[in-house]
């Protein structure tokens, strides 16, 4: 018994001691982030809280949450508030409500008079802020929390990134350069393309700050802002919040000011872990629904509320909470894109006339066989990949190999061409992305085939993106997304910069635009030929409209057009959603996409069928759901590759194309480049499989051996090399 007694003190102490060294370390950081501010009077008296000890009660939970541009640029006390969000949370239900105000919403401040609302935290710091938020919605502000740029960033790099389904592609020719910068009025271009992604936290502070990058501006910008709290929300629970509050709470002296004691947030990160993303309302007041663009007298651009709109909507998200459950807002609309359609059965309305057909053709035929057995050490090809800014090959028996010059390290989005000899890729540059030719036969360096950096290094607004080249199925074009087009126009924040789709020839020449993009969704991405035609596939961004403006987020559908009419034109999926990342197998007989649910997405294969009619998808099956991406057809189409998040990165996985187990390729790790489709090499495959002996009775046939997969060495070049 003593021995006994003995091993559960040793265990208590091992428990107990380092709870009791961190509840120290919170208390004493706590307290000196705390000394930096004086907790913001309240310009009304304060209702009754429930106390600490049942802090969630029966009652609602609002929070206010303020972010501002406090770089170098702002001197003043208290700068504007460049996002404002009620966060109302019902204990009772596990639900909660989400309410972005616009920055230009002309109010009246109290105490103050008519104003934009992002002037009263610079009039009056928080408490003006909190009040005027008090007073125009009628609710109770329990607590807020104050960040700075550079505080958003330590939070999200703290929680070691976070990992996003980006709504549409983000251009932004003047995204503020002032992080770490020595001019804080300088610009850089931005360039996030859709899907999901793992974002640092520099980046995830473009996401959420760039408004130049879509039509709905400050709108889209919100959205961006709710969507990335829910990721972090979902990713800061329990104990993963109470043992980082000493590492956030160091990094933030001087970014962070609340009135959240570190017991009320691990109360609410417990709260948290109950919340299902589907709990979630979450409400942009934008225009047209909420809100009219006007201007003031003085000439301000401002936001006239239409109250009689916003008033029975807000009534609904802070509605007193009662025994039953609340039923879904019919008027609060998600602010993400809508609802994704999935493809129809029949051939949707064709927007330009299709090239004559002769015959219907449905997808290749095949000989029936079995499910395709897959292994990690014995592939149906050999596989490309991108990790850290270079590529990987995976031979066909797992082990993998970096294929490209040690130099290189900014190295995106490659293609092969069809007799599997040339890749063709993008490569990062200071503003720009380039397209490069690179012989996999003689390994030389890569031969550059055009030429986007900007012509101004102090100007860099006529730089040029080029992305997600692929090659024709004779090797004399290359197809690929870049927004040179916007160079027709003078330079300015409101020039438009969509991606559109460009043809060339592979040493750079006969360069023309195919495509023409709708104005400011994001453009036209992912293009790729269809089997040896010259039809091509992508996927094309555009807006709905309401009364001339548009609403909500950027949506996409897949289009086929043509290389050499472009008068012809296919649409096979109904507007509305995220539809990204297609890809179509060697046949032209079957594509592959990636279709957004919110938070989690469908990895989605259908035939395509093509008639004299023109083309039109057959029944979708989804083979995969969840944070998915890149989906590549095997050469003969029966498997695709895939990227799945796990973790800070993405892991490679393989699926039969008709669904069923997927196998992850453990060799690749998991620091895999979400931006870029693996990429099969055609015309290898693993050599056949020694006949088996047939086993006598009573006895088992020899289990082949099996190869230990080797992981990628990795030279630590680059980003995200892992």
């Amino acid at each position: 018994m003593r021995f006994l007694r003995r091993i559960l003190l040793a265990l208590l102490l091992v428990i107990v001691g380092p709870l009791a060294w961190l509840a120290y370390e919170v208390h004493t950081v706590y307290t000196d982030v705390q000394a930096t501010y004086v907790a913001a009077p309240r310009l009304a008296p304060e209702p009754k809280v429930t106390p600490i000890t049942n802090f969630f009660g029966h009652r609602r939970i609002n929070i206010l949450l303020l972010g501002s541009d406090n770089d170098a640029k702002f001197v003043q006390k208290y700068p504007l508030t460049q996002s404002m969000i009620v966060v109302s949370i019902d204990p009772v239900h596990d639900t909660v409500n989400m309410l972005s105000i616009p920055r230009d919403f002309w109010v009246d401040i109290p105490q103050v008079g008519m104003g934009k609302i992002d002037t009263a935290a610079e009039i009056g710091g928080v408490s003006l802020a909190r009040a005027t938020v008090e007073s125009l919605f009628n609710v109770n502000i329990d607590y807020y929390a104050w960040v700075g740029l550079n505080g958003f960033s330590h939070v999200v790099d703290d929680f070691g990134g976070v990992t996003i389904d980006v709504s549409h592609p983000i251009l932004d020719d003047f995204y503020p350069n002032d992080q770490g910068s020595a001019n804080p009025y300088g610009y850089e271009r931005l360039f996030i393309p859709a899907g999901w992604t793992h974002l640092s936290g520099r980046q995830a502070l473009e996401y959420v700050r760039t408004r130049h990058g879509d039509l709905a501006g400050d709108f889209g910008r919100s959205a961006r802002q709710q969507q990335v709290l829910m990721q972090l929300e979902r990713q800061a629970n329990g104990w993963n919040l109470l043992l980082k509050i000493p590492e956030l709470a160091n990094a933030m002296k001087g970014m962070l000011q609340t009135d959240l004691s570190p017991n009320k947030l691990f109360d609410l990160a417990r709260l948290a872990r109950h919340i299902p993303p589907s709990h979630i309302t979450r409400v942009v007041l934008s225009a047209p629904t909420y809100c009219t663009p006007d201007t003031t007298a003085d000439g301000q651009n401002i936001l006239d509320p239409d109250w009689q709109t916003i008033t029975p909507v807000v009534q609904k998200l802070f509605a007193p909470i009662t025994a039953e459950h609340p039923a879904a807002s019919a008027t609060s609309t998600p602010a993400t894109a809508a609802t994704s359609t999935a493809p129809a059965g029949s051939p949707t309305t064709s927007t330009a006339t299709p090239l004559p057909r002769t015959t219907e053709t449905g997808p290749a035929t095949r000989a029936p066989t079995a499910v395709p057995s897959l292994s990690p050490t014995r592939l149906p090809a050999d596989l490309i990949y991108a990790s850290g800014g270079t590529f990987y090959e995976m031979r066909w028996n797992g082990q993998s190999s970096d294929i490209m010059p040690n130099w290189m390290t900014a190295a995106d989005t490659p293609a092969i061409s069809a007799d599997g000899h040339t890749l063709v890729f993008m490569r990062w540059a200071q503003d720009a992305s380039n397209i490069d030719v690179y012989d996999l036969q003689t390994r030389q360096t890569p031969t550059q085939i055009t030429n986007d950096a900007p012509p101004d290094p102090t100007d860099p607004s006529d730089g040029i993106w080029g992305a997600w080249p692929s090659w024709s199925a004779d090797g004399r074009t290359v197809l690929f997304s870049s927004d040179r087009y916007k160079l027709q126009s003078t330079a300015g924040e409101s020039r438009q910069i969509d991606l559109a789709i460009y043809a060339m020839n592979p040493d750079g020449s006969n360069l023309r635009q195919i495509t023409q993009p709708a104005a400011g969704a994001g453009g036209d991405t992912d293009p790729q030929f269809i089997g040896r035609s010259d039809d091509f596939l992508y996927d094309h961004w555009s807006y709905s409209y309401q009364d001339g403006v548009p609403v909500g987020q950027p949506y996409s559908q897949l289009m086929i057009g043509n290389l050499n009419n472009p008068n012809a034109s296919w649409t096979l999926t109904a507007p509305g959603g995220e539809i990204v990342q297609p890809a179509v197998d060697a046949a032209g007989g079957h594509i592959a996409y990636v279709q957004s649910e919110g938070t989690a997405s469908k990895l989605v294969v259908a035939p395509l069928i093509h008639s004299s009619g023109g083309y039109r998808l057959g029944s979708p099956t989804v083979i995969a759901s969840g944070e998915v991406g890149q989906p590549a057809f095997s050469p003969d189409g029966r498997t695709i590759a895939f990227l799945q998040a796990e973790g800070t990165g993405f892991a490679l996985y393989l699926e039969p194309d008709a669904g069923g187990p997927a196998v992850k390729l453990t060799a690749a790790g998991n620091g895999l480049d979400a931006v870029s489709r693996p990429v099969w090499v055609p015309h290898t495959a693993p050599p056949p499989l020694p006949p088996q002996p047939t086993p006598t009775s009573g006895a088992s046939p020899t289990p082949r051996p099996q190869q230990t997969p080797t992981r990628p060495v990795c030279a630590l070049r680059g980003r995200g090399c892992s």
